[in-house]
């Protein structure tokens, strides 16, 4: 891959560091971002905002708070968002706060766009609904990471227009981990990737690259595509690394690829292990040509082993026999618990043991999911009804505190199965209709 670094300004790297410390004031820990930022500014405070890919390179801006509004790298084709180890990204900021917890991502929109050329068919905010609005040359990585710790944060965007074009996808975020003692374990939350392709590769949102293992809780997947594997998410456990991502409160709607229609994990090498593990998901919508509409994992020389509990996994799309919902292929298995996905049979003797083993609490029932729409919350979500089988069936253990919106669990007797947990209190604000409101 590429070093994007080098790109980003019309100077040498030299030459740019020398006029940084010469020509601004001492850096502070803290560095605040809008899109009216100066070169010359400290980002100490919101008069004095920063430039986005100058934050990004000071070294002591360990903290950056990006107010909302569209943010791209430059007009360069090669280009990304480059967050070093250790760095805490924060968006959703309106721009006069004094404190991280006053920021609103709701209210505040904040974009990373790999629109480089200026001409997609977005939204009104900047964004690629889908992989159809990308026109011309944009960033092969809105966002890359290479060998990072779980100090390094992503928090409070929505990513959007990435076009991966090499070998390397991830139109996204590439997450690289290759290389000896290398690895790439950020925390990603609270988080929209919409509209971003992988054109001739794997993962149209994230590629997950070696020893790559992030945390990813809160974020929505939608509109991501693939020509090869993992719509939105492709894992690759490559020789002796292990790519192996923990996800909760996640959502997958309308993303597609060739095998794994959301999400795929691959082992690539002798000794590699991709062992994805979820919690509390919501998969529907997605599609894949090939195989596996919502997941597919293949354990080649290596070990792949998802891990599925508190998940829905409904009206996902593959051709006939390769798994709608989960494919498994090359000894590739999967450990289900406390989920409901369609055609599985559930637990209690009619299990389809192709998906993979039965952790009992499984249901095949249709959990009657609204569609992809503000919910509340930060991102976009699928909202179960109240007399669907979701409701109260989960398992309490590892559910996490919140759902996807923020809203505590349990609301009832039980954690409720995937992103969202229904507010069941609430059946008199939605004009008696039996349909609690979000």
């Amino acid at each position: 891959m590429v070093d994007p670094r080098p790109f980003r300004f019309p100077c040498c790297r030299l030459v740019l560091l020398c006029c940084l410390l010469t020509c601004a004031p001492a850096w502070a820990a803290v560095c605040r971002v809008t899109t009216a930022g100066v070169q010359n500014n400290d980002g100490s405070s919101w008069a004095s905002s920063m430039i986005l890919q100058l934050a990004l390179f000071a070294p002591t801006c360990t903290e950056i708070w990006v107010a909302k509004g569209v943010y791209k790298p430059n007009s360069y084709n090669q280009v990304s968002f480059a967050i070093p180890d250790g760095v805490a990204l924060y968006g959703g900021f309106a721009g006069g706060e004094s404190a991280r917890d006053q920021r609103n991502p709701t209210a505040n929109l904040t974009v990373l766009s790999g629109d480089a050329d200026n001409n997609d068919s977005t939204d009104a905010d900047g964004v690629d609904v889908d992989t159809t609005h990308i026109v011309g040359s944009n960033s092969p990585h809105v966002v890359t990471m290479t060998d990072v710790g779980a100090g390094t944060v992503l928090d409070g965007f929505t990513v959007t227009g990435g076009n991966a074009t090499a070998s390397n996808g991830g139109g996204g975020l590439h997450c690289d981990g290759t290389g000896l003692g290398n690895r790439c374990d950020p925390t990603l939350s609270h988080l929209a990737f919409r509209g971003n392709r992988a054109s001739a590769s794997s993962g149209g949102a994230i590629f997950n690259h070696g020893n790559s293992n992030p945390v990813i809780n809160d974020v929505t997947f939608s509109g991501n595509s693939a020509t090869s594997s993992g719509g939105a998410i492709y894992n690759e456990g490559n020789g002796i690394g292990t790519s192996s991502p923990v996800l909760s409160n996640v959502t997958f709607s309308g993303n597609s690829g060739q095998s794994g229609g959301a999400i795929a994990s691959v082992v690539t090498g002798i000794g590699g292990v991709t062992s994805p593990t979820l919690v509390n998901a919501t998969f529907a919508g997605n599609s894949a040509t090939g195989a596996g509409g919502a997941i597919y994992n293949s354990a080649g020389p290596g070990a792949s082993v998802v891990s599925l509990s508190n998940a829905i996994l409904w009206g996902n799309l593959a051709p006939a026999g390769q798994g709608p919902e989960i494919r498994r292929a090359n000894y590739a298995t999967a450990v289900i618990d406390h989920s409901v996905i369609k055609g599985s049979g559930g637990s209690g003797g009619g299990w389809d043991t192709n998906l993979g083993t039965d952790g009992g609490g499984n249901l095949d029932a249709d959990p009657l999911l609204g569609a992809l729409m503000d919910n509340g919350g930060p991102t976009q979500t699928m909202l179960p009804d109240v007399a669907g089988p979701a409701i109260d069936n989960g398992n309490d253990t590892g559910c996490p505190a919140e759902d996807q919106r923020g809203v505590a669990r349990p609301q009832g007797l039980q954690c409720d199965i995937g992103a969202v947990e229904l507010v069941l209190d609430r059946v008199f604000a939605n004009n008696f209709d039996g349909r609690p409101t979000p």
